[in-house]
């Protein structure tokens, strides 16, 4: 809102928020990449087997290629 009335001449937030936000295109630029943010999952704490689980899961969906497949399909932005 400040960005929108003025008052500050520009934000940080994720790109993908960026791109969702009403009438971005034509009010808004992207000036640059400032980092890559990482996904994350969070859970409660001491959910120690379902870490071990979800952990061993993306330690094969990587091995193999689905996790690099699945973040150009759903992630990416183009």
């Amino acid at each position: 809102m400040d960005l929108k009335h003025g008052r500050i001449d520009a934000v940080v937030v994720g790109y993908a928020y960026a791109l969702t936000q009403k009438d971005f295109a034509k009010n808004y630029k992207i000036a640059g990449n400032i980092a890559p943010a990482e996904l994350v999952i969070v859970m409660k704490k001491g959910e120690d087997e379902l870490t071990h689980q979800i952990n061993k899961a993306l330690t094969s969906l990587k091995a193999d290629g689905t996790y690099d497949a699945l973040v150009e399909k759903w992630l990416k932005v183009k």
